[in-house]
């Protein structure tokens, strides 16, 4: 079986638990866009780095994308399929591109960059991110957050015309604002060492991230903390 889908399978062995039929294939040439390049260069010299091997499986296209540090292999199993919602350009070139992120595994827990404390990384314990099926323009967390303004009389963020494209485990979503491409975080209970509330909103439910301001920000920051884990790893 190949190397680095078995790592995957021995790391994430809640993948195809019932041993439904796959097809795993090495993959000898994948091409990025010239767009994505322009939009994500750190992204892309990640991306080049990586190994790839093709998943097919209960009728999606999957690809692994895997780095190999000291015999330790890590990795994210990317999905490739068409949003439901409309997304912001910056958010389609990724998906059409790498798709998004179902599962990773043996990647950083914590970094530090730019004198921030990722305490907890932007991959650690995420369901999903950026996948284009699995994005939603609801927050489900919509009736407690207006609860919470209107208990302390604060203005509610207007929540038409955002698109949240994670889900952490305990229900933390980060998501865009599509006109402004702006990110942010709903949390209603975290210990995230690199967030502060957002002024003139409850505490616990929207925050600043420290080092993002868009999209691209978010997606490059990702790059630059497994780069930061493997660079540690490696010496």
């Amino acid at each position: 079986m190949n190397k680095y889908f078995q790592a995957f399978k021995n790391e994430i062995s809640w993948f195809n638990y019932k041993n439904e039929p796959m097809e795993v294939f090495e993959i000898e040439e994948f091409n990025l866009t010239d767009r994505f390049k322009e939009i994500f260069p750190i992204t892309t010299a990640l991306i080049n780095l990586s190994k790839k091997t093709g998943v097919e499986f209960k009728g999606k296209s999957l690809v692994l994308f895997t780095w190999e540090i000291e015999e330790k292999i890590s990795g994210w199993m990317c999905q490739f399929d068409k949003p439901n919602i409309d997304l912001i350009e910056e958010h389609q070139v990724l998906i059409d591109n790498i798709g998004g992120i179902i599962e990773s595994f043996n990647g950083p827990e914590s970094v530090e960059i730019n004198g921030i404390d990722y305490n907890y990384t932007l991959t650690l314990n995420q369901d999903f991110m950026f996948v284009g099926s699995l994005n939603t323009d609801k927050l489900d967390w919509a009736e407690y957050y207006l609860e919470s303004c209107e208990k302390l009389n604060f203005k509610p963020i207007d929540l038409t015309n955002k698109v949240f494209f994670t889900k952490e485990a305990n229900g933390a979503k980060y998501f865009y604002n599509k006109e402004t491409k702006e990110v942010n975080l709903f949390s209603h209970d975290h210990a995230f060492g690199f967030v502060d509330f957002l002024p003139n909103q409850p505490k616990y439910t929207m925050h600043k991230i420290k080092g993002v301001n868009i999209f691209e920000d978010f997606v490059e920051l990702i790059a630059e903390q497994w780069n930061k884990h493997f660079e540690i790893k490696s010496r």
